[in-house]
């Protein structure tokens, strides 16, 4: 959240987007969140990991248009890390349970150094086991040894295992802590459909292009809606239906885990949707 005396209406959000709209900007990160914290920047938001709205009362968001398809892709709504039935913290458990040699494991990281990433939705289980289940008052992420699919190959990017039944039968010989100790993993259904409520109330959603320049990632903001007024009835629904759930750490940094919905699912939940841009 902002915490100076400027405008940050939502008359001034639009004014600044048109006149940023014009230009390519180089990027002020990398990875998945290059698009947003560069957006961020020049509106003025400090970084932050706060569970309030970024720019005054509105949620800043941000997504990498596909060239064929506006509407591919996940956008992230907002970090939270999942409870566990131990007082320990569960994405670290997580990684020594569950995680895979990290791909620079030995180079730039200790040779000890593990990763887990995992996007995880409502429809079906990931070929290695994981799915998510919703209650009335929970959302688990469960595993199941029985669904990992033990003759797919490892497609993680350092590709320790042949397959995924390799993965399988190591995580099994663990027991420190072994999977069985803190899965199922879950959040509260209450804290996350809080969340929605503070943080997305009212959203600043944006489509940018990338290019690069002189070998430097660009981006160009190139259309926008202001989406009103979160329809706290949508939000239990989409719950069920229409959420992801991404894991991306590694043994001395967790990134935070992400949940995330597709484009026409997140305009779905609000009252009212205003192109601005």
């Amino acid at each position: 959240m902002v915490k100076d005396s400027k405008d940050y209406s939502l008359d001034s959000l639009i004014a600044k987007m048109k006149d940023i709209s014009t230009k390519w900007y180089p990027a002020v990160a990398k990875g998945d969140q290059g698009a947003g914290r560069t957006l961020e920047k020049l509106l003025g938001v400090e970084e932050n990991n706060i569970s309030l709205p970024d720019y005054g009362s509105i949620e800043i968001k941000s997504k990498i248009a596909d060239k064929d398809d506006l509407s591919k892709g996940l956008i992230s709504l907002f970090t939270k890390e999942p409870l566990n039935s131990t007082p320990n913290a569960s994405v670290p458990n997580l990684i020594k349970a569950m995680g895979w040699r990290h791909e620079k494991a030995g180079t730039k990281y200790p040779d000890s150094e593990q990763a887990f990433n995992a996007t995880i939705n409502m429809v079906a289980s990931t070929n290695r086991g994981f799915e998510i289940d919703v209650t009335e008052d929970k959302i688990f992420i469960k595993f199941d040894p029985k669904k990992v699919v033990s003759t797919d190959p490892d497609r993680s990017k350092g590709k320790y295992y042949k397959t995924l039944g390799d993965w399988l039968n190591d995580i099994e010989t663990r027991t420190n802590p072994h999977y069985s100790d803190i899965m199922p993993l879950y959040y509260n259904k209450q804290d996350i459909e809080n969340q929605f409520v503070r943080k997305l109330n009212q959203t600043f959603f944006c489509l940018c292009r990338k290019k690069k320049v002189n070998d430097i990632l660009h981006y160009q903001y190139f259309e926008g809606y202001i989406l009103f007024k979160l329809d706290e009835n949508k939000i239990s629904e989409m719950l069920k239906k229409g959420l992801y759930i991404d894991f991306g750490s590694r043994t001395k940094h967790n990134h935070g885990t992400k949940l995330r919905i597709v484009k026409e699912n997140l305009f779905k939940m609000f009252t009212k949707v205003e192109k601005v841009l």
